[in-house]
């Protein structure tokens, strides 16, 4: 849900999404709840316009993009 990579680790969430862990732990306005210990749901609203920025380095549109913390 989050990025383009099929590859490694995903969850399958309660709303049948998979996203990747460590997805879900670098955008900063979302994230799972204290209380889910197995991560089948996260808190927040996800940023929609993440999908419309290029990324930094390969400069191509790929999932949400993470921008600089800088």
């Amino acid at each position: 849900m989050l990025c383009t990579d099929p590859k490694g680790a995903v969850i399958e969430m309660e709303s049948k999404e998979w996203v990747h862990h460590t997805c879900v732990n670098w955008h900063n306005e979302i994230w799972f709840e204290n209380n889910d210990m197995e991560l089948k749901n996260y808190g927040g609203q996800l940023d929609f316009s993440r999908f419309n920025l290029l990324c930094y380095i390969c400069k191509e549109k790929h999932g949400s993009c993470i921008e600089c913390d800088l």
